[in-house]
């Protein structure tokens, strides 16, 4: 079932979104996940964005190291998680642990401005590390 949004000012019937979650999840057998927050700001896309930075950044280290693209975005995302990076979840609400033990983090594309802010500091931190000077564009 896909996310829904409303303004304050709806009066939206919850119960019935709800039958209609809990019947769909019953005839798969997995949970339903319900979520009542304020909409997050997703990340900025295009030229100058965090996303065009944050892949930037990931690039450049790939290129000094050798390592490949997916390997340091993992790593990164990794990192950012004690930052407050969310861990991404399966269909049953459970969080979702690569083959070494780590929690996976979410889809950059899913993530905040925040969030997305954590993903650059640790790519920052880990270019620091690594003697790397990034360059942004």
């Amino acid at each position: 079932m896909p996310k829904k949004y409303f303004n304050p000012t709806d009066k939206p019937n919850l119960t019935e979104m709800w039958e209609q979650a809990s019947q769909k999840a019953s005839k798969k057998g997995v949970v339903v996940e319900v979520t009542i927050e304020p909409q997050r700001k997703t990340r900025t896309t295009g030229e100058r964005s965090q996303s065009h930075c944050i892949n930037g950044f990931i690039q450049q280290i790939c290129q000094e190291t050798g390592n490949s693209f997916d390997v340091v975005k993992e790593y990164v995302k990794q990192q950012a998680i004690s930052m407050g990076y969310p861990i991404k979840r399966n269909e049953k609400g459970e969080y979702v642990i690569n083959p070494y033990g780590y929690p996976v983090g979410i889809s950059e594309a899913d993530s905040s401005t925040v969030e997305c802010g954590y993903l650059i500091e640790c790519a920052r931190i880990l270019a620091d590390d690594l003697g790397i000077i990034l360059k942004e564009y």
